[in-house]
């Protein structure tokens, strides 16, 4: 994984969260369906939800591989991963408590209908969010 380390983080407005701000603007202008009412709400963490997770987990394995340097502030140095997995080594504590797995997306009722319905027209999950507004828009229509 190449990253350029003088550019991983800095200051300022996020004024480049292009992507889903391009989906929001696409879904509202071209399609004239999304109301923000609880289906279509439904229906974009239906389509959207992998993608975000699947983005999600890639800044997090990212940030978890840096090294955090040694300092004056008695913070622990070390790869937030290893210091995690293998806190004695760091000499700190591990206060993590773990979160509940999202088994759905969405509602419950809407996930199953809507994998239903993906099934029977042979529609495959989304991997692209070009292939997620699609997507709701067929499960819109």
């Amino acid at each position: 994984m190449d990253i350029e380390t003088d550019r991983t983080f800095i200051y300022g407005k996020s004024t480049l969260d292009t992507r889903i701000e391009s989906w929001w603007g696409i879904l509202r202008k071209e399609s004239g369906f999304f109301s923000w009412n609880a289906l279509d709400i439904n229906l974009v963490q239906f389509c959207l939800m992998r993608l975000l997770q699947d983005k999600l987990d890639n800044v997090m394995m990212v940030w978890n591989m840096h090294i955090i340097r040694a300092n004056q502030t008695n913070s622990p140095a070390g790869m937030p991963l290893s210091l995690h997995l293998l806190p004695d080594m760091g000499n700190v504590e591990d206060h993590l408590e773990c979160a509940e797995e999202m088994i759905y997306t969405c509602e419950e009722e809407l996930f199953e209908l809507c994998c239903l319905h993906m099934y029977e027209n042979n529609w495959n999950l989304p991997k692209a969010f070009t292939e997620a507004i699609d997507l709701y828009l067929r499960l819109r229509n």
